[in-house]
């Protein structure tokens, strides 16, 4: 509610800011669940925002794992998830796989 209004109070000059837009489009993007668009705008972070925006990553990359492994299963690469969830090595991608996967692996044949 706070957020809408402060939203309510920009002016048009505010609002046409490049990091003022860049701010409501990863609320939009949060608001929405739109996790490509999160990420995008994650990646290209203008100034110092994307230090703001690390405070939603986990949060933001563990509901778009849940949704992944829902559309993608059985298989799913490592590269597609770094890719996605802008994880800038494969290393630490791969430990928030571990770190997520415990409840999500298929169950065992046999």
């Amino acid at each position: 509610t706070e957020i809408g209004m402060i939203m309510l109070s920009l002016t048009a000059v505010q609002r046409a800011k490049k990091v003022t837009k860049h701010a409501l489009e990863v609320l939009s993007a949060c608001n929405l669940q739109n996790y490509d668009a999160f990420f995008r705008l994650y990646s290209s972070a203008p100034n110092m925002s994307g230090y703001i925006m690390d405070f939603l990553l986990t949060r933001q990359r563990c509901a778009a794992w849940r949704m992944m492994v829902k559309a993608y299963s059985p298989t799913l690469p490592l590269s597609f998830v770094q890719f996605t969830l802008a994880f800038s090595d494969e290393s630490s991608c791969e430990e928030f796989v571990e770190s997520v996967r415990g409840g999500l692996r298929p169950p065992e044949e046999g």
